[in-house]
């Protein structure tokens, strides 16, 4: 028996899951995950220039979580009222 049929057998996710789902479903969790893909680019754009602006290590952590946080909550219902998400 080869290595990927035995970890295939063991994982608990199906690898062919995905070749299953119909079209429409696997489209509309990729445009899904894409759109929330974009706010958490906001963290690693904030935190180096906040640190690069002689903020410490931890205040920038806080406040670029902050503000990606605050992103995602604005991006969810401006998403939803277009009908992208």
């Amino acid at each position: 028996m080869s290595l990927s049929r035995r970890r295939s057998i063991r994982s608990p996710v199906n690898p062919g899951m995905l070749t299953n789902l119909p079209p429409p479903v696997v489209r509309q969790t990729f445009l899904e995950i894409f759109w929330l893909v974009i706010p958490s680019l906001l963290l690693f754009l904030a935190l180096p220039a906040l640190i690069r602006w002689g903020w410490g290590f931890w205040p920038s952590l806080i406040a670029a979580s902050g503000l990606t946080a605050a992103a995602y909550l604005l991006l969810r219902p401006l998403l939803r009222r277009f009908g992208l998400l």
